[in-house]
């Protein structure tokens, strides 16, 4: 499953649902990437470590106890809620970046990331938006590229002494990715596509100074009339549940071992959910569910405007105090 900010054409028949999305990825991502860079940065004593600990190392740490704000509440919309001293409620929204895909940034119509702007302005302050997501963007692929994009706007910290250029209590970094890895990898692949978005966690935390993070699963995307068109929702939905529990685990494994990083994990898998399971309850048609184009689906894979406006009222209730 691949997004675009394009409206998406339906799997010609006889195509393979896998063959489909590798097919639309390539076609999306490639005119969107910026060049690869491997990110290097020279060792510095009492620097963190570029490397990421290794997974007992991270499993065997613990989370730290000083914090400053108490971390939002844990719920069924933010399984995970881990903290450091650098959260401040809705003073650490005042810059948002942001690395994703269409869900996150789209040509034809509002994402969250619009809703959440005009909420957090009308209820405290516009953020200043960072937004290095593109259309058909994965973690595999396009993580890479989108810091590096980020690092030639904000360059790089080269010492434990240089003042971050953005700061790391009124900023939250967003990792928004995975429906089109979802899309076009088999479940045994999909906890080492995990992996490159902690790597990049860890790229920002060490040399950008991030120490706010909200990590985003991936929403039931087999639940689109894409998947079902293409009689996949059932291989889809294993893929989703795949992600969404590795994404999980290391997200709280990044928590645990990154000692001044906040790490919330917002489910919007539960918030799209409820939507589709009780489509009447958030004002939709009992048929929108199932119907491209209609007031849930914008087409065969993206989500309304609408529908976005909840993402946003979801994850703006579940990181900051009323």
């Amino acid at each position: 499953m691949t997004d675009s900010s394009n409206k998406r054409r339906r799997t010609p028949s006889g195509t393979s649902w896998q063959s489909f999305v590798r097919s639309n990825l390539l076609n999306e991502s490639s005119s969107s990437k910026a060049p690869s860079d491997a990110l290097q940065l020279p060792g510095n004593d009492g620097y963190p470590s570029e490397s990421r600990p290794n997974k007992k190392e991270r499993k065997q740490r613990t989370p730290p106890e000083d914090m400053h704000t108490p971390l939002p509440p844990t719920s069924r919309y933010l399984p995970v809620a881990l903290g450091g001293s650098h959260w401040k409620d809705q003073r650490s929204v005042q810059n948002i970046v942001i690395m994703g895909d269409s869900y996150s940034k789209s040509n034809d119509s509002k994402t969250w990331v619009d809703h959440l702007t005009r909420r957090l302005g009308k209820k405290y302050k516009r953020p200043q938006i960072h937004n290095f997501a593109f259309p058909g963007a994965t973690a595999e692929y396009d993580l890479s590229s989108q810091l590096t994009q980020l690092f030639t706007l904000f360059p790089k910290k080269d010492s434990p002494k240089t003042t971050p250029p953005l700061d790391p209590g009124s900023t939250t970094y967003f990792l928004f990715v995975g429906i089109n890895d979802c899309g076009s990898n088999e479940c045994d692949d999909l906890e080492a596509i995990v992996e490159t978005i902690f790597d990049a966690a860890h790229d920002l935390y060490v040399k950008a100074g991030a120490r706010n993070f909200i990590i985003v699963n991936v929403p039931p995307v087999d639940r689109s009339p894409q998947a079902s068109d293409s009689e996949s929702s059932a291989e889809m939905e294993e893929r989703v549940r795949t992600w969404n529990d590795l994404l999980r685990t290391q997200a709280t494994e990044f928590g645990t071992s990154s000692k001044e990083a906040t790490v919330l994990l917002f489910s919007s898998h539960q918030a799209l959910l409820e939507v589709l399971e009780d489509p009447s309850e958030f004002g939709f048609s009992e048929d929108d569910p199932d119907t491209e184009g209609g007031g849930i689906w914008e087409d065969d894979l993206h989500l309304t405007t609408d529908v976005h406006d909840h993402l946003a009222e979801r994850l703006l209730a579940s990181v900051v105090s009323s």
